[in-house]
This record gives C-alpha cells, structure tokens and sequence, in this order.
C-alpha cells in the first residue's frame, strides 16, 4: 500500500472513530439528561410532599444569619382546625394589605443594572442545560427589584432573563436535587456547616437574610400572581391551574391565573409598571394571546389583538378593580413576589368576553378547560396540597379582600386561614 492510500485509510478510520465517539457521547448525554430529569422530578415530590419539613429547612438555614433589616417575618397559615401551614416566604407586616389597609404599589425605573457582573462560563453553562432538558426559556429583559420605599414605591432595573437563571436562578434547581439526592430528612438534621457545602450555590448568592434583602447587590427578579375573579349574574368565579412540566417556573403545581416574571418583551423604559405586566399576561394566559416581539411592535400591542383585554384595561376602576395584596420575598428562589386580586365586578364584561377565556401552552393540556371554579369549588381549593406557596397565599388573600368587596363573597372571610407572622 502507498502512502497515499495508508493515509486514506487512517483518514477513514479516523471518521469511523469520530462518529463512535461522537455517538458514545450522545449516548451518555441522553442518559445523563434522563436521570436529571428523573431526579428533578423526584427533588419537586419529595419537597411537595413534605411541604412543612422543606420549609422548616429553609428556615433553620437562615434563623442564625443576623440581619441588619429590621421587622422580617416569615409567614404561616393557621386553620379552625387547629393545624397550620408554614409557608418560605418573608416580608413585613407593613407590606401585605391585611395588615396595613393604606398597602399600596407604585413603580419607577432605574435604567439598566451595571454596577457588576458574572464570569462569562457561568452564564452560559446554564443555557446549554435548559437546552438539553427541553425547558421553554423565553429570553428577554427581566426587571431587578432594586429598592422599596417606604410608602411603597418599587425602583426597577433591568437585566436579561439568562442573566438571572443562570445565577441567582439556579439555586432553586440546586435544593431540589440535593433534595433528591440526599433526602430531606438527612438534609434538615446536618449541620448549617453541612447544608452550606451541600448548597454552594446558595452560600455564594443567598448565604444570609442580609444577601436577601439587600436588593442594590443582587439580582432580585421575581414578578406578580394575580387572582382573577369575575361576577356572573348568580356567582363569582375564579381561575386557577396546574402548570404544565415544561415550563421553567412552578412545573407540575397548582397557580392562579395570570402569573409572570415581570418582564419587557419589548422596551424596559415603557414595561417597568408592574400593571402593565399583569394586563400582558392576561392577553397571553387567559385570552391564549400570540405574544409580539420586536423593534417595531407597541409595547401594549395587544389592545388591538384582543377587544375583550382591550376594553379591560379601558375600564380599570369602573368595569374592575386592581388590588395589590402583598409584597414578599420567596425564600426558596429570593424572588420578590407581588400579589394582586383583579375582581371583574361588571357583568357585562364578562357576559361578553368569558367564552374567550381559555389557558396557553403554560397550563397542563389535561386541565386547559377547568380553569375557572365557581364559589361552591373554591373552599376545595383551599385545601389542595399541590399549590405553589405564593399562589396559595395570593389566593388566600385575594379572598380575603374580595370578601369585604363582594356581598356574595362576605361568608368566606370566617373560613379562611388566620395569617400569623413570625420571626425567622
């Protein structure tokens, strides 16, 4: 054989050898990504099914980390019965409406975070997991809680969506696999010690109350979860849902509808009220609107789309109210969350528009067209074990607010969960 021809030879060999490789690889890659998910999905059961232990975790991680922030609480729910439900978020009493009848939300925009940054490999290391694992992960400009006035003001800055998941994002995936891996009974007897080096993630981004709060050194995304309700002639109903597996937030748990990051699709210096959020996301989860993205599109482009979110937003104070509840912080994510009840009083809205409503890809397909329950349902709802906690508490207080709106809705108040608060 000439050289020629040997060197065919190994050139041939060498593709053979390359696409075994290759396909070894590939292999290996699948069924690494089969047990992720395998694992995830057996991280968010254990933690669904030992709610009180998870949360009880979470707070023995934080309860030694002095703060300088005065006045933090967790929350919990207490029932007639005498048992109760601890709840991973934080706040003030000051910042939920319960306690404080003047709670308001007002919103103003900072420009664009720029005062630090992350290593390059960190911010696409992430990308290429949500890839593999099939996670629809929209991008686009996520707003920033950067500061909480006293009277309620929100300054808001903006970051990109990868930004923050791949960061701050990622400590929630974290918990849930160590969750998976370790147990949660192991995990809540080690030591703080213990727990930290298990959750590097979280030691280095959310080690203390103090890495929480101070919202000016970190990326605090989050967003807003809305009870929507509306009066029928005879009833009012209300629309909740079992998120589909596939998203990136709260898959396979019970939320209201409409709940989002608070985000810009189109331009951060026009979308920074949180409202504008909110009406967004009823054009796209309750009217199963096709969301627009581009230089050239409105940022309220969707109340030429649909007449009925068009005439909704019209109406705000006559055809509904929109009522903020609660400004929180989540202590599984250090998301900040605000909570509203929007109550549709006027009949002939919804007399008019409610055949439209249906739910987007979000939502488990099984459950697309039982969205909507009606007061005779809504204390079964109450007793689900499947919400997400912020869900479940917008739901709780949304009632209780409705309930001194709406004379139909005046016998519900006896019924609901007492709102304690605490001391981490």
């Amino acid at each position: 054989m000439d050289i020629i021809g040997l060197i065919g030879v190994i050139i041939s060999w060498g593709e053979r050898l390359f696409k075994a490789i290759k396909k070894f690889f590939e292999w290996r890659t699948q069924g690494s990504i089969k047990s992720y998910k395998k694992r995830f999905a057996k991280g968010m059961q254990t933690i669904i099914d030992n709610r009180d232990k998870a949360v009880r975790l979470l707070y023995n991680y934080y309860a030694s980390s002095n703060t300088k922030h005065d006045a933090v609480y967790t929350i919990r729910y207490l029932y007639e019965d005498g048992h109760s439900r601890d709840m991973a978020l934080i706040t003030r009493p000051n910042l939920v409406l319960t306690k404080n009848p003047n709670f308001k939300i007002d919103s103003v925009y900072g420009g664009p975070i720029s005062h630090f940054s992350f290593p390059k490999n960190e911010l696409t290391s992430g990308k290429k997991k949500w890839d593999a694992l099939g996670i629809i992960a929209y991008e686009g400009h996520k707003y920033s809680l950067y500061s909480v006035s006293e009277n309620g003001t929100l300054e808001f800055r903006d970051t990109t969506f990868h930004t923050y998941r791949a960061t701050f994002g990622e400590i929630y995936d974290e918990f849930v696999m160590t969750v998976a891996d370790k147990g949660i009974d192991k995990l809540k007897n080690y030591s703080q010690s213990k727990q930290r080096s298990l959750l590097p993630l979280r030691k280095k981004y959310l080690g203390s109350l103090d890495r929480i709060l101070d919202l000016h050194q970190r990326i605090c995304a989050g967003g807003v979860i809305t009870m929507f309700a509306a009066r029928t002639p005879d009833d009012v109903v209300i629309y909740a849902q079992k998120r589909s597996a596939i998203v990136s937030d709260e898959p396979n748990l019970y939320t209201l509808v409409p709940r989002a990051f608070h985000e810009s699709l189109i331009s951060p210096t026009d979308e920074f009220n949180l409202e504008t959020t909110i009406y967004r996301e009823c054009y796209e989860e309750l009217f199963k609107g096709e969301m627009k993205i581009g230089d050239h599109v409105e940022h309220d482009f969707y109340l030429s789309e649909k007449p009925g979110i068009r005439d909704l937003v019209a109406g705000k104070g006559v055809n509904h109210t929109l009522k903020p509840t609660a400004l929180l912080w989540d202590l599984y994510r250090g998301n900040f969350i605000v909570t509203y009840c929007l109550y549709v009083h006027d009949q002939t809205w919804y007399a008019k528009y409610g055949n439209e409503l249906t739910l987007n890809w979000e939502y488990a397909s099984e459950n697309k067209t039982a969205a909507r329950a009606s007061r005779s349902e809504v204390l079964g709802l109450l007793n689900r074990n499947d919400w997400a906690q912020d869900s479940y508490f917008a739901f709780v207080e949304g009632l209780r607010w409705l309930s001194a709106q709406e004379p139909l809705m005046e016998s519900f108040n006896s019924k609901l969960p007492k709102l304690i608060f605490s001391r981490i």
